[in-house]
């Protein structure tokens, strides 16, 4: 079987799937928008506020999907001009996530007449009927799951509603849609912005969703756009998922979990802003909130590491930290101990908790919450992660139950699917094989290849016997970090698995299969 072969297997594409999957994207190739009777009741009304000098509030959300829609839309009202528009993104700690009644009561003493949503409003029952009594108009769009009862909202345009693909948009992307109804054309630069979003979201990349996310990255790749671009540690490096996800996405999130208020609403018109002095004194403000990101979440772990009980099913504590770094702890110590997680801190109150939880297969997040109602003031989630809010009267309780509950519902290892390679597969070719298929992300995962039955006496190690570092050729290497040399030789046999990495120094490419697990005989 050819390399090709396996790769299709894996993925299980047809010949002919793959030659459409690798073809170039056009502008042509995303949703017709002209096909969304919804999209048409949103320019009708927006116009007429234009027409009428109505005061238009945009209302995102404090993650990159929000931020990406806002300013998607408000780049929009700046193109079409002589619109009278503001906009909000909301804070995590004091405003929450969504449309609340309180702000709608603010923006209407300031003369806003409609509303739009971004990113939020399908929920927000009391917000939108707390506007319909001010004679505000709210246009809602929104991706999120549906509720019971919908909002009497003026408009609505949902992913989930509308049936815009099989695969659920981003809100950003529901936003370009708006976009580019008004327009008539979908802008390119607003095409990045919301495909960012496809990686942060974790939205499937297939369909609609892969063909926005390709048509971004290329066109971040050609035009360099310097809001983006200046967010990167490399600035003249070739830009991928992988830098979305790693360099662009964690960035832009950390404003949102350390800041609110007039510094986080900065983060708009400088994505709208072209003057270079702005851009580079908010980027490097950007850069600098990561730093204080990255450290702050370090020293909420290594406080967390002070309180865990190993003899616990699930780790279940309180502490002093910023609530928008509560998820990433909580992730953090989830994959340290595999264990169940569900990290509080208090709310201003000082009566009121709220967390976050983490978990893995075998542990239901959303089943817990819903099956704990009774001690949990909200609550929303999925299975693998979840907020809520409860009363620090009934924390030791909702421990005792978490940890009851992660007793009965232990993780198990589900195994990852694989491609079993050689060593002889490693080379340049096949790893333009395997690009070919790129973008990767959620429902297209990059490819895992194993490699069987290795002499552990034929590797070498670096850094006293640390990790390995293994030449299989002048441009291919065998890398596997943290992997002890004493641990290893206590063995005949190895086998491996891992993933190809293209990896740059000094101008010269060459290919290394990164080990990111191991067996031993």
């Amino acid at each position: 079987m050819t390399f090709l072969e396996k790769l299709l297997n894996y993925y299980q594409l047809s010949k002919e799937d793959y030659l459409n999957l690798k073809e170039n994207c056009q502008i042509d190739d995303l949703p017709n928008f002209e096909q969304f009777p919804e999209l048409f009741i949103f320019k009708e009304r927006i116009l007429l506020a234009k027409k009428n000098r109505e005061k238009i509030l945009i209302y995102g959300d404090y993650d990159c999907d929000g931020m990406m829609g806002v300013a998607i839309l408000a780049k929009t009202f700046n193109l079409l001009g002589n619109i009278d528009y503001l906009t909000y993104i909301p804070s995590r700690k004091k405003d929450g996530y969504g449309l609340t009644v309180k702000k709608v009561e603010e923006y209407a003493s300031l003369g806003v007449k409609l509303i739009i949503t971004v990113d939020n409003g399908i929920s927000s029952l009391e917000a939108i009927k707390r506007a319909n009594q001010l004679n505000i108009d709210v246009l809602l769009s929104d991706h999120h799951e549906i509720p019971s009862i919908i909002p009497d909202a003026y408009a609505i345009f949902h992913s989930l509603l509308t049936k815009i693909d099989d695969y659920n948009p981003s809100g950003a992307f529901v936003a370009l849609l708006i976009s580019a109804v008004l327009l008539g054309y979908y802008d390119k630069y607003l095409i990045v912005l919301a495909s960012l979003t496809i990686v942060s979201d974790l939205m499937i990349v297939k369909g609609y969703n892969r063909i926005l996310l390709k048509l971004g990255i290329a066109y971040l790749n050609q035009y360099r756009f310097p809001n983006l671009i200046n967010l990167l540690s490399e600035k003249n490096a070739m830009i991928d998922e992988i830098t979305y996800g790693y360099e662009i996405v964690p960035k832009i999130n950390a404003l949102g979990r350390l800041y609110d208020g007039d510094k986080l609403n900065l983060i708009v018109p400088y994505l709208l802003s072209n003057n270079i002095e702005i851009i580079n004194s908010f980027s490097s403000f950007i850069n600098q909130v990561n730093e204080e990101r990255k450290t702050l979440t370090a020293a909420g772990f290594n406080l967390l590491d002070k309180f865990v009980d190993q003899n616990q099913a699930a780790v279940c504590e309180i502490l002093n930290v910023n609530e928008g770094l509560l998820g990433l702890i909580a992730n953090r110590a989830m994959n340290t101990y595999l264990k169940p997680t569900c990290i509080f801190t208090f709310e201003e109150d000082q009566n009121t908790l709220k967390g976050s939880m983490r978990s893995k297969e075998g542990f239901d997040v959303y089943d817990f919450l819903i099956t704990n109602q009774d001690l949990i003031i909200k609550s929303g989630g999925h299975v693998n992660a979840g907020g809520l809010s409860i009363s620090k009267d009934d924390y030791l309780e909702f421990k005792k139950r978490l940890n009851a509950y992660a007793i009965n519902h232990p993780f198990f290892n589900l195994e990852k699917p694989f491609i079993e390679i050689s060593l002889n597969d490693i080379n340049r070719e096949n790893y333009h094989l395997i690009a070919s298929f790129k973008p990767f992300g959620e429902g297209m995962n990059q490819p895992l290849f194993k490699i069987d039955h290795l002499l552990t006496n034929e590797l070498t190690f670096i850094k006293d016997g640390q990790h390995i570092l293994t030449n299989l050729s002048m441009n291919t290497k065998l890398v596997g970090w943290n992997i002890n040399k004493k641990d290893i030789s206590l063995y005949k046999y190895i086998d491996i698995y891992g993933i190809y990495e293209l990896n740059t120094f000094r101008n010269k490419e060459s290919i290394n299969f990164k080990i990111i697990d191991y067996k031993l005989y």
